[in-house]
This record gives structure tokens, C-alpha cells and sequence, in this order.
């Protein structure tokens, strides 16, 4: 009896969390150094031989991970942006970044980007509800940088979970509509004549 409770109640939390528009997404940021890129006659080459070997003297600058946008205002700084659909009605969502795994930045990282002044402890999530096509959809954006809190050194973000969770409003939104019982045009075209 016992047991049967507890999945009961297990499956109507599941059910809950479905219905209120609750996800989750794992992500795995890859972090790689990528060889410097010169401009030749208004043309971006790799300063990498053929060969992708990186000459003497040809510092390599750090890469961003594939799915990053670039902010320029702090250096050409990464950050990290992803949009979620959310079922019909939402109003408000919430967002959190859990079981996070840091390492540190390196030095050239550290020379290349600004802003690092600005970081907290934590990534600080900026939600957006937006509409598309009629669609309710979180965009959710951060810089995936902290300060650790106990040593005080700058990290990056290597892999985390995205949880993302929609407040459903009651009705369906908007004024309702009320038209006439007559139209004014049918009564016109009712009473003229041939």
C-alpha cells in the first residue's frame, strides 16, 4: 500500500511539473584555444600553417565554445543563450543553473576579455519571456564565468543543467472580444435596391 502511494504520488508530481511547462536540459560546453586569425587583404586567414601548426611568435587566442554569442562591448566576452518553448498561457517562468562544474580561466583568457570585475559567485541568469508566432518561449542568457567564492579566482563554466520552469496564467489571456448582433453593412446592402 505503501509503495503504491509513493508512485502514485511520484506520477502526479511528474504529471504537475509536465503540465506547469517544467524542463531541464544538460549542456557541455567545450572549451578549446584556437590558432590567431590575421587579415590579408581585408581576407581572415588562420596564422596556422597548412599544416594547422601554430609558428614561433603567433600567440594563440581563446576559443570560444561553438554555441556562444559575443559580446563586444566586454572584449568579444562569450556568453551563453538558449530559447525554450513554453506551453500556451505562460506568464512568467523561472530559471536556475544547477549541478555546475568549474575550472579555472586561463591567463590568456584573462588578458583577452574585459569585464571581469562585474562577475559573481554565480552565473547571473537573464530571463526573457517572448513571443513567437503566438508561442510563449524562455530565452534564457548568461556569462558563463564566476568568481569562486572561497579562493577567489575567475572560472568557467564546463557543464551544468538548465532548469527552466513556466507559470501558467489563468484564462486565455487578452480582452474578450464582443461584436454586434447585426452588422451595419448587412443592413445596408438589406435595403437597397436593384
Amino acid at each position: 500500500m505503501m509503495k503504491v502511494r509513493a508512485s502514485v504520488s511520484f506520477l502526479a508530481s511528474l504529471l504537475f511539473a509536465v503540465a506547469n511547462g517544467q524542463q531541464s536540459k544538460e549542456y557541455t560546453l567545450r572549451w578549446e584555444l584556437k590558432p590567431p586569425v590575421e587579415a590579408v587583404d581585408g581576407k581572415e586567414i588562420n596564422a596556422a600553417g597548412r599544416d594547422g601548426i601554430v609558428r614561433q611568435g603567433s600567440p594563440a587566442i581563446p576559443n570560444v565554445f561553438p554555441e556562444a554569442f559575443i559580446d563586444r562591448d566586454r572584449g568579444g566576452m562569450p556568453f551563453f543563450q538558449e530559447s525554450f518553448p513554453l506551453p500556451g498561457g505562460s506568464v512568467d517562468l523561472s530559471a536556475a543553473l544547477t549541478n555546475a562544474v568549474y575550472v579555472s580561466v586561463s591567463d590568456a583568457e584573462r588578458s583577452t576579455w574585459t569585464g571581469w570585475e562585474e562577475l559573481t559567485a554565480e552565473p547571473v541568469l537573464d530571463q526573457r519571456l517572448s513571443w513567437y508566432r503566438k508561442q510563449p518561449y524562455a530565452i534564457v542568457s548568461f556569462y558563463p564565468f564566476r568568481r569562486n567564492p572561497s579562493t577567489g579566482q575567475f572560472e568557467k563554466l564546463l557543464s551544468f543543467r538548465l532548469d527552466i520552469g513556466a507559470l501558467r496564467g489563468a484564462g486565455g489571456g487578452g480582452r474578450p472580444k464582443s461584436y454586434p448582433a447585426t452588422s451595419r453593412l448587412l443592413r445596408v446592402i438589406g435595403t437597397a435596391s436593384p
